[in-house]
């Protein structure tokens, strides 16, 4: 099985705690950023039919039924994209055309017990360029509601909001607010994907972001946002410390998840050459040592990671055979054979595309 990026239409964005940019899927193979786990420990992310689905809500107000939420509804209720698509327009054109209409649209977002349908109307009121994001109102009311535990599905939702208002001082603090405090261990991945978000909206302050998230790497207990704050740190991986590497490195040997352990692989391929050279060397002796088939494979992709793909002879060793590991052997030893460089994310990518070259193979069914 194996976690990959979720790639969702924006009118089906399904809560940011459906497991921040990935979820784990049941397959045979893996990458470096795929995990090899017994199928008993797999968590399972929250599907559509899954979240929060109220009793038709009563008492609606009279902005909830005006024609734009009531054909919204309609959508959600029929599941129709297309007209799902068709309103979350529709709202983007009334919030430009009627920006002093504030306290409907906060009335709405907190009365709004369909999370659907709140998540496409503040999809759209951050995409509209209406100035409303800039409004004390809802900025206020999207600080408060993202901290109600009542409505879990309404704090990711407001999160995300949230990543689309300015990184002001008190934003910010009510996101740091959240990823410490909050009793939802998703509630605070995603106010991890708030600070990655304003990493790319806001580069000048990427080093303060980078420097929080790494504090909450060190503290974090909860695995979602251990292994979110892992993620968030091979993707920038180059502008971390020597001391952040040096963490990585000691926390490689000690973090029990498989899927997280890759991500620190891949993190740690920017590492100084002793640091990295020295994770090389404990991964090698734990792959000797493993006796469990997933967790070698698990190994043997962080090994491909930390060697930068020069790990041939290993790889010569292990390739013969019809098992998983020698089936990864294989491909890894094509990959690496073309000659590089390489980049963590080239290896994962090469491997995606092999595995789904085995799943055609074996299932003609398969399609890519």
């Amino acid at each position: 099985m194996k976690k990959t990026f979720l790639l969702i239409p924006l009118f089906l964005l399904i809560a940011l705690a459906a497991f921040f940019f990935f979820r784990k899927n049941q397959s045979s193979s893996g990458t470096l950023a795929g995990t090899h786990q017994p199928t008993a420990e797999q968590k399972q992310t929250p599907t559509l039919s899954k979240l929060h689905v109220p009793a038709p809500q009563q008492n609606l107000s009279e902005f909830q039924k005006i024609d734009v939420i009531v054909r919204l509804r309609a959508a959600v209720a029929a599941q129709d994209g297309d007209a799902m698509g068709v309103a979350y327009h529709e709202l983007i054109a009334l919030f430009e055309a009627h920006p002093e209409r504030v306290e409907d649209y906060i009335g709405m977002m907190r009365s709004e017990q369909d999370e659907h349908v709140l998540r496409v109307f503040t999809l759209a009121l951050a995409a509209s360029e209406s100035g409303l994001l800039a409004n004390e109102e809802i900025i206020k009311m999207a600080m408060e509601l993202a901290k109600d535990s009542s409505f879990e599905q309404r704090q990711h939702i407001m999160l995300h909001l949230m990543s689309n208002f300015e990184m002001r001082d008190d934003v910010f603090g009510s996101i740091l607010e959240i990823s410490r405090q909050d009793p939802n261990s998703q509630v605070k991945a995603s106010s991890l994907i708030v600070m990655a978000d304003w990493m790319d909206r806001f580069p000048d302050k990427s080093d303060v972001l980078l420097q929080k998230i790494g504090d909450i790497f060190k503290t974090a207990e909860d695995e979602d946002v251990r292994v979110l704050s892992y993620q968030v740190l091979s993707l920038h991986k180059e502008q971390l410390s020597r001391e952040m590497h040096l963490l990585l490195s000691e926390r490689l040997m000690s973090e029990p998840d498989s899927f997280a352990g890759n991500l620190i692989a891949t993190a740690l391929f920017a590492a100084p050459d002793d640091i990295r050279m020295d994770a090389l060397a404990q991964t090698q002796s734990a792959f000797d040592k493993e006796a469990d088939p997933e967790r070698k494979r698990n190994l043997l992709a962080q090994i491909v990671c930390l060697s930068r793909g020069d790990v041939t002879e290993l790889l010569r060793q292990i390739s013969s055979g019809d098992t998983p590991l020698a089936h990864d052997a294989r491909d890894y030893l094509a990959i690496v054979s073309t000659g590089g460089p390489f980049e963590p994310q080239d290896i994962i990518m090469h491997k995606d595309i092999r595995d789904g070259d085995h799943s055609s193979c074996t299932n003609p069914d398969h399609k890519h």
